[in-house]
């Protein structure tokens, strides 16, 4: 008897709960497709990035090869050393391309790492631990 059968804020609060309930589905769903947004944007990034080291280890190779033939020539006295110091201006740029792009490579696997869960906490330690070192990541191991 010291139940509240006729309360008139039980369909009220019954109201309430239903919705709550549907903006917490609703949230969950736009957290879920965001997430699969950022592994699909980190997936790609990724690619595009090992894509670009690999056209520019192209590039240092050509330069070197330049650099290294207008060496030779300027030691026969074929040219002057205007050319060979242009020549090596380009590998020095060629080289300074390629760790720009490696280093967006590794931002890109990170972000990709992080898309896919993270594996740390804010603190910088691993989550669910309380010390010790991260764990083990090898850049390697994603290849072109």
């Amino acid at each position: 008897m010291t139940q509240p059968i006729l309360d008139q804020t039980l369909p009220g609060n019954l109201d309430l709960a239903k919705g709550q309930f549907r903006e917490n589905l609703f949230a969950y769903r736009k957290a879920t497709t965001q997430s699969l947004v950022d592994v699909e944007n980190a997936l790609i990034a990724v690619r595009k990035s090992a894509e670009q080291v690999r056209l520019q280890e192209a590039a240092v190779k050509s330069a070197r090869e330049a650099y290294d033939i207008a060496s030779a020539q300027l030691k026969e006295g074929a040219v002057d050393i205007v050319t060979v110091v242009n020549t090596q201006q380009t590998l020095f740029d060629a080289q300074d391309n390629l760790v720009t792009a490696r280093l967006a490579r590794y931002q890109a696997l990170v972000s990709m790492f992080e898309a896919l869960g993270g594996g740390w906490a804010g603190s910088g330690q691993p989550a669910g631990s309380v010390g010790g070192p991260l764990p083990a990541f090898t850049v390697s191991a994603v290849s072109r």
